[in-house]
This record gives C-alpha cells, structure tokens and sequence, in this order.
C-alpha cells in the first residue's frame, strides 16, 4: 500500500514536515485528497477543543497585532514576556 502510514495510538512517534513534504510525489491524487482531508478534520477538532485559545483577526491592524504577538512568543521565554508587560503597564 504505497502512500500510508500505520501507527498504534500508544506509540509516541515524531514525523518531520519536511519528511512529509519530500515524499509527496510517492502519494496520489485521492490519497493527496484523503490526506487534506484528515489533517482538517484533526486542526478543526483541535481548534473546537481550544477556540478560546484562539485569535482571530477581523481586520488588517489585528492581523498584524496577532503577527507580532507570535513573534514575541517565539522570541522570548514566558519570564521575559512577564517582564516586558510590567514595563508597558
């Protein structure tokens, strides 16, 4: 069965992007298809579990406000966003 990967729930496995996307032209259209297919139906479970969690921007200033949060997020430790926000307020 070319294109599927089978794994038991209690295994912990750790599968690279860049793996998944490598290896693309191996799948076919339906497979591609099935794919997308449960990679949404997987984000949109998630996203219901976590909608609080969740910013969404409803015009281009929050869109970029969301932006530059993510990238604080990424640059700096929670202890320093902690910092940062005292000396703002």
């Amino acid at each position: 069965m070319m294109g599927y990967i089978t794994l038991n729930q209690e295994i912990d496995v750790e599968i690279d992007v860049d793996d998944i996307v490598s290896n693309l032209n191996s799948f076919n259209k339906d497979e591609l298809i099935e794919l997308q297919d449960e990679i949404d139906f997987h984000l949109n479970k998630y996203n219901l579990k976590k909608k609080e969690d969740v910013l969404e921007a409803s015009t281009l200033d929050e869109e970029y406000k969301i932006k530059i949060l993510k990238e604080m997020f990424d640059k700096f430790s929670w202890e320093e966003l902690e910092e940062i926000k005292k000396k703002i307020i």
